[in-house]
């Protein structure tokens, strides 16, 4: 059967949040994050980050040092997840520095362009999503709720 139109979906969860990205005209890769208080910021940011987030890391203190730290690393697997290319060990090379967390276009590693958009999901999450085309096309879903009725076998 011939649908009118592809259907390009992804998906993410951390703690108890699940997020959906559904596209309709472009690959999407979506990303969402618990924010753990004593994780070690300085360290995976040293094995995963480029040399210029690192720089703009060590420029912040508290709640903007966590932000930053969580919204570049959610911007890399969002990237990731759309590319397909999958974790690997080239994240060094990819650069989501000074980046404001807005919609923005970018062509990271000479793909194609990207749009990608950063937020916070109250005081605990932070999320990013990611497509080929512009983000009015693209629509995403999330609940706490789909894992707070979950019962395991």
């Amino acid at each position: 059967m011939n649908a009118p139109f592809k259907i390009h979906f992804n998906i993410s969860h951390s703690g108890n949040k699940i997020i959906v990205a559904v596209g309709f005209v472009s690959d999407v890769g979506i990303d969402i994050e618990k924010v753990i208080p004593d994780f070690d910021t300085d360290g995976f940011a040293e094995a995963n980050y480029h040399a210029n987030e690192q720089k703009h890391l060590s420029e912040l203190n508290g709640e903007d040092e966590v932000d930053y730290f969580y919204c570049i690393w959610t911007r890399k697997e969002a990237w990731l997840k759309l590319t397909g290319e999958g974790i690997n060990d080239q994240l060094k090379e990819l650069d989501f520095s000074g980046k404001d967390g807005k919609v923005q276009s970018l062509k990271p590693h000479g793909h194609h362009e990207l749009f990608m958009t950063s937020w916070k999901d109250g005081s605990e999450y932070i999320a990013t999503l990611a497509a080929y085309a512009p983000l009015n096309d693209t629509k995403f879903f999330q609940s706490d709720l789909l894992i707070q009725d979950f019962t395991p076998i």
